[in-house]
């Protein structure tokens, strides 16, 4: 193999000039070769070419160089500068001429293999007939010049810290493009020359995120720069061991770690059974040696005082080669100020620039402030009182919701099932708008007792108002009292703080009258209490005839009898409607809440077609308006009291509910009414009328007389200019706004809240998500013309259809749905921003809903397979007596608790299955679901998988899956085409587990009948009941469904003729969750709990942790045994199992025992035959090993489980992939994060592998499956993969009881699990705050809530 020169004929070529490729040519050049190096640079060193300038070796000098070239003694340094590495690498290459082998400004762009080896199985060097196809581009040329170079061997130099940055991925509106400043990478920095580089962070507020080498260096460099006036904040997730020199307390750090014996304290790879030994014993003195250094550099670096210390150990820092040296003088900078440090930055996004205001915490402030988040601002709230709710704050304590509740309710927060009523009471509101502030955190926005005294603009003039010009979104700055801010939206409402008091002729004002007058306002301050002792034996008279005003009569009415009648004066009648919205049965929202409704109502902007089509539907309009009309008049008997109003109920935007009872109050005399107040004024005695002579006689006026809220509305403007502009004129509406929410003449403030409708909840909310697509840039407004004419259209049709002048309330009510048009803009973004990738998902049960809303949250418009006629999967084919088998906390959507109506710790089954399909109805699944559709296979598109290839990416495969569908009603097939499969068809599936029965002792030799709890838990409770009644019923099986089955024969047939119930195993079935009164969620569901068992992957102090405190979880499972042992006698009946608790949690076999099922035994209504470990059957009924008697029944029930396996494995066609679900014989379901089989591509599989609470892992797996669907994070390849299962499956076998390892149980470990799911997703695994709450407290659904 060697020329007539001596060269060796073999191609090598060399990927990269760094370190390792100019050590690679000189030893290739060594043995012969003549190999060729490709530099993509112009110069040779690799890194220290593209390194920070002040960088300086992290590596003390003497470890850091040739073996045969020394560093020169001109370099006296211990840690050389970045120049002098980069001197000393090109003289070492000088040395040794290589040069000479390097072509510079060469980048590979790919590398080929000609052919794929010898075939034998084994990696030859020279002995294979492939070669090497190395593409490289020429740099330095403008047109890239291409050249293929053929070679034997390529060894690819490239490193670690390549030309690839890791950029953070960051959820939606998050990410760099919502920041309005630069964002660049370290990479880009290291680029820079010194001087450039200054000039670039002069000035600026800097933000670095990262505290490893890069990190800290850039951060002295801007410190140096900017100093304490502009200091450089550093963001940091993990604090770390970094030296602030080599020699710990004195001592060479060499010593303690880079020496043989060292290395005798530390495990090895492929170590024997003395070295292992050797390792273990001497772990105690590794420990030392970590923390004397620990020590060191604690005190060097005063870690303790900067809350710097890290969690891990410096072992673990040194092993994972993270140890960098502190750039001197880094600490004293963030003494001076000049660096700040910002410590456990789990994770990070960015803000908007811009800084919103909102003024007010009411409705429409709160939903302002939720869809400003979701557009990545960081809005500040204020609120003038000390809570949220605005005028719900400060509502008479009687008055109910004057909307129905549907419509009245937040479109991603519907009311709680508790709520019943229709109309709910003003608490019960309030403590709904508090659970919406509470459930989207906006309660952190919110500033309150925070008063807005004045808005006033940077710069007045720099809005064009003559009609011409355009809307400025974010040129000028607000004012806010003593913020500045960039956007104001005004939400202070109509019923503000400034009462609307009447007009009084001189001598005729309140000042007359020697009683008191007070507004509504100031009664509704009031609680119940103060009101009822304010108005006690007062002859009250109330002015105004709307909702606060018929409250506070009612009230008066309630206190005060017909002793001292409450006198309500009246200047208009109105359409007050009933207390319910059903005018003679038909629902109100059918005749003015739909598209047809408005197609009979003259809109603005309509055509000549809409104007045509409303004229014509006039006569219908005013139909559905005397229907109304005559319903109220009828119901609330109107005529007998001259209470018919003039104007039609069309006009009415006054709607408001009648209290229940009122005019029978005023039928009774406690309530008088006085119609037509047109003047009013006081006299000492009372208030007098022209209508009147005499006057009413009253010691209290309340002024039911509404609010100036345009007064409040105009004056918080310094501006008079705006002021004027917020009064409009006389004769338009109140406030000229576009889309009833902007003034086109005021820059960047939306008002919204103002404008009215018949549900302002419902409207506020659009005109925020409007708005905040509008600060989002989703959409421009037009020019002010343009919006100013919208406003004249607008304000005719208020004129057209509102009665008198109340069009000054910018009523849409009759045209909700026309204004809604004005969303469209955004619905249309969604649909744009749907992700093309097909995901189809198998199964309609938890798993597979949970995965369906992860998913759409992502993007995707997944498919649902539904095999029966209704979601809930195991729960839609469960015994009627069945109960929830986990407690209800635990057993919970992380996003949508039980309804506060379940009480019950453990629901029936009926109750699950309802809140498992309010859940779909809320989150809006129904829609993705196709029922009765039954996958009958699923084939791989693109050939067998690979054997030895990686699927790091959910979509990075070319293949698709061939999913057959079968509809289950018509027989008829489909198939669908997917890029990704979702399997949730779950363990306990519909392939039961018959045992296998020697020749003739099978169900073939029994005369009576023999069914599978499968078909019992298809009955109905009446069928159940009569198919088991008069007959002698014996069940085989004692899990869950074999319990149940056995307490309802025994309930049906009694002690004459008893349920046998055949048993194999004794289990540890639980009586409750409280062995002797202690919560075993303590024992078992918390981090403590599991530092008491060995855990996959864990280190050697993990492992000497749980081994120490094994006699602990010895102690733990003997405490609860004891308490089920005496609480259901299990020593009397003889069923105490052989195996210990924690292997029964460990194994997923826990079941809670139906309440009375020992009591049964006792009476013999059940019988029970243990320790039946084979059986078979006669003419008369069961036979069991050991007994001579057969067990004479009429129906044999096998409770015997189910083969999930199969079910899971035959829906493969390729028995390729049915191997790999199958596993070997001697391990579980071969699952990564018990989701993902290694090598069968684009497919997840969840809901098999069983927990304790099955709910609440099958939401965090599809959290995690989500995320990875969305490209969030990558796989591992299938080697490291499929070692991770590996350890898994030793745990599992470890503490499994028996072969029932294979059930994939997570139990006693879930959170050290769902903490590798957090890690991969990018979230901090600790959920709870502070240190006893994380190592005490349970784990449960809530702590994961996003």
């Amino acid at each position: 193999m060697v020329n007539c020169e001596g060269r060796k004929k073999e191609v090598i070529a060399i990927i990269g000039g760094g370190i390792s490729g100019l050590l690679a040519c000189k030893y290739c050049i060594s043995k012969g070769f003549d190999p060729i190096v490709f530099e993509s640079e112009s110069s040779i060193g690799g890194v220290w070419t593209k390194t920070i300038g002040s960088t300086k070796l992290q590596t003390p000098k003497p470890v850091y160089q040739f073996s045969d070239f020394s560093w020169p003694d001109s370099v006296i340094q211990v840690f050389p500068d970045k120049q002098m590495v980069l001197e000393y690498i090109e003289s070492y290459a000088r040395h040794f001429d290589l040069f000479s082998h390097i072509h510079f400004n060469s980048k590979v762009l790919s590398l080929n293999f000609e052919d794929g080896g010898s075939g034998d199985g084994e990696w030859n060097l020279w002995g294979g007939k492939g070669k090497w196809n190395v593409t490289v581009q020429d740099t330095r040329t403008i047109s890239p010049q291409i050249q293929i170079y053929q070679v034997d061997f390529v060894i690819v130099c490239v490193g670690r810290f390549s030309q690839v940055p890791n950029m953070p991925e960051f959820p939606q509106n998050k990410g760099p493009e919502a920041f309005e400043g630069e964002v660049i990478h370290s990479m880009e920095y290291s680029n820079m020359d010194s001087s450039t580089a200054t000039n670039f962070v002069k000035g600026k507020q800097v933000a670095v995120v990262g505290f490893q080498k890069s990190g800290m260096d850039i951060a002295m460099e801007c410190s140096t720069g900017n100093g304490v006036e502009r200091p450089c904040t550093v963001l940091i997730r993990t604090p770390h061991w970094n030296l602030p020199d080599y020699f710990p307390w004195g001592l060479n750090l060499g010593y303690l770690f880079l020496n043989r014996f060292s290395e005798l304290m530390v495990h090895k790879p492929g170590e024997g059974f003395l070295l292992s030994l050797l390792a273990t014993i001497l772990s105690p003195l590794r420990w030392a040696f970590s923390k004397y250094i620990e020590s060191y550099i604690k005190h060097k670096h005063q870690l303790a005082k900067h809350g710097m210390v890290p969690e891990h150990s410096f072992l673990n820092e040194l092993s994972s080669c993270s140890v960098s040296l502190v750039p001197e003088g880094f600490y004293e900078r963030v003494e001076e100020g000049s660096i700040k440090l910002i410590k456990k930055a789990e994770s990070f996004g960015f803000s908007k620039e811009e800084v919103i205001a909102i003024i007010g915490a009411g409705i429409s402030g709160l939903l302002a402030c939720k869809y400003c988040i979701s557009k990545g601002f960081d809005p500040i709230v204020f609120e003038s009182e000390s809570s949220i709710g605005g005028v719900w704050t400060k509502t008479i304590e009687s008055t109910k919701l004057q909307t129905p509740k549907p419509f009245y309710q937040f479109s991603d927060f519907p009311w709680p099932d508790s709520v019943t009523e229709m109309c709910p009471d003003q608490k019960t509101v309030l403590e709904y708008i508090e659970s919406y502030a509470s459930h989207f955190d906006l309660v952190r926005h919110i500033k309150f007792n925070s008063k807005v005294l004045s808005l006033s603009y940077k710069d007045d003039n720099s809005s064009s108002i003559n009609g011409a010009g355009e809307w400025n979104l974010c040129k000028g700055k607000w004012n806010v009292t003593v913020y500045q801010v960039d956007f104001v939206v005004v939400c202070l409402g109509r019923f503000s703080q400034v009462p609307n008091m009447p007009e009084f002729r001189p001598n005729n004002g309140p000042e007359a009258f020697e009683g008191q007058v007070i507004h509504s306002m100031d009664y509704s301050k009031m609680d119940s209490k103060s009101a009822t002792n304010f108005v006690k034996g007062k002859q009250v008279a109330v002015v105004g005839f709307q909702r606060s005003g018929m409250d506070i009569a009612m009230e008066c009415s309630t206190v005060n009898g017909v002793e001292r009648p409450c006198t309500v004066l009246i200047r208009t009648p109105h359409w007050n409607l009933p207390a319910e919205f059903s005018p003679w049965g038909l629902n109100l929202g059918y005749l003015y809440l739909s598209r047809f409704s408005e197609l009979m109502v003259h809109k603005p902007g309509e055509g000549l077609l809409l104007s045509l089509l409303a004229t014509t539907l006039s006569p219908l309009r005013w139909a559905l308006s005397k229907y109304v009309e005559s319903y109220i008049k009828h119901k609330n008997r109107l005529a007998k009291y001259g209470m018919v109003p003039e104007h039609s109920f069309l006009n009415e935007c006054s709607v408001a509910v009648v209290p229940e009872g009122f005019y029978d109050r005023v039928e009774e005399g406690s309530i008088k009414l006085i119609k037509k107040a047109e003047c009013l004024g006081f006299s000492t005695e009372g208030i007098m009328l022209e209508v009147k002579a005499e006057t009413i006689k009253s010691e209290l006026v309340i002024l039911a007389t509404g609010f100036k809220g345009i007064d409040k509305l105009k004056h918080i403007f310094e501006s008079t200019k705006y002021q004027e502009f917020i009064a409009g004129s006389d004769d338009s509406a109140t406030v000229p706004l576009y889309r009833e929410c902007i003034h086109p003449g005021i820059p960047q403030v939306a008002i919204i809240g103002f404008s009215e409708s018949t549900a302002t909840l419902y409207t506020s909310e659009i005109r925020c998500r409007w708005l905040a697509e509008l600060l989002d840039g989703k959409f421009k407004v037009p020019s002010i013309k343009v919006m100013e004419k919208d406003i004249a259209e607008w304000d005719k049709y208020k004129k057209r259809d509102s009665y008198n002048n109340y069009y000054r309330k910018s009523c849409i009510a009759a045209l909700h749905r026309v204004y809604r048009c004005l969303y469209e803009m955004e619905n249309f973004n969604e649909r744009e921003s749907r992700k093309k990738e097909v995901v189809a998902i198998i199964g309609a049960g938890i798993s597979g809903l949970l995965a369906c809303k992860y998913a759409i949250t992502k993007g995707f418009d997944p498919i649902v397979f539904e095999s029966e006629s209704s979601i809930g999967g195991v729960w839609s084919k469960t015994i009627e007596s069945t109960k929830l088998q986990t407690p209800k906390p635990f057993y919970q959507f992380s996003d949508f608790p039980w309804p506060d109506s379940v009480t019950e710790m453990f629901p029936d089954h009926q109750t699950v299955l309802g809140y498992i399909e309010s859940y779909a109805r809320h989150f809006d699944l129904f829609r993705h679901i196709h029922f009765n559709r039954k996958v009958l296979s699923l084939s791989y598109e693109d050939g067998e998988p690979s054997l030895s290839g990686d699927w790091n990416d959910a979509f990075s495969s070319k293949g698709k899956w061939i999913v057959n569908v079968q509809d289950t009603l018509t027989l008829s097939t489909q198939v669908y085409q997917v890029d990704f499969v979702v399997v949730c068809v779950g363990r306990f599936s519909q392939v039961p587990n018959i045992p296998e029965f020697p020749p003739n002792k099978g169900p073939e030799a029994f005369e009576g009948q023999v069914i599978h709890s499968i078909d019992y838990s298809k009955m109905d409770s009446t069928t159940a009941t009569n198919f088991v009644k008069g007959k002698q019923v014996a069940v085989v099986g004692f899990q869950k469904s074999g319990m149940d089955i056995a307490m309802e024969s025994s309930t049906v047939n009694g002690i004459e003729r008893p349920c046998t119930v055949v048993i194999r195993t004794p289990h540890w079935n639980v009586p409750d969750y409280f062995p002797w009164g202690f919560p075993m969620a303590k024992l078992y569901l918390n981090r403590f709990s599991e530092l008491t068992v060995h855990k996959p992957g864990e280190g050697l102090l993990l492992y000497l942790i749980a081994t120490i405190l094994s006699p602990l979880r010895w102690g733990f499972s003997k405490f609860v045994e004891s308490h089920i042992k005496h609480k259901l006698k299990l020593s009397k009946h003889g069923m105490v199992p052989e195996h210990s608790f924690l292997k029964e949690l460990s194994t997923c076999l826990i079941s809670t025992v139906p309440e009375g099922f020992y009591d049964r035994v006792e009476e013999g209504s059940i019988k029970l035959v243990k320790k039946a470990k084979s059986f078979g059957f006669t003419k008369q009924g069961i036979v069991v090993e050991g007994q001579a008697e057969p067990i004479k029944s009429d129906l044999v029930i096998l409770a015997t489980g189910f083969k999930g396996i199969d079910k899971l494995k035959h829906i493969f066609e390729s028995p390729k992939y049915q191997e790999f679900i199958a596993g070997s014989d001697d391990s579980s379901l071969p699952l990564y994060r018990e989701c993902i089989h290694p090598r069968i591509p684009q497919l997840a599989i969840i809901g098999f592998s069983e927990s304790i609470a099955n709910l609440f892992t099958s939401e965090i797996r599809c959290r995690w499956l989500a995320e990875f669907l969305d490209g969030r994070f990558k796989l591992p390849n299938i080697k490291v993969m499929e070692e991770e299962i590996a350890e898994w499956d030793k745990y599992k076998k470890r503490y499994s009881y028996n072969k029932y390892y294979k059930r994939s149980c997570i139990g006693a470990l879930h959170i050290w699990y769902n903490d590798q799911l957090c890690k991969d997703m990018g979230w901090n695994p600790k959920r709870k705050n502070g240190f006893w709450a994380e190592w005490f407290q349970p784990y449960g659904p809530m702590d994961y809530i996003a």
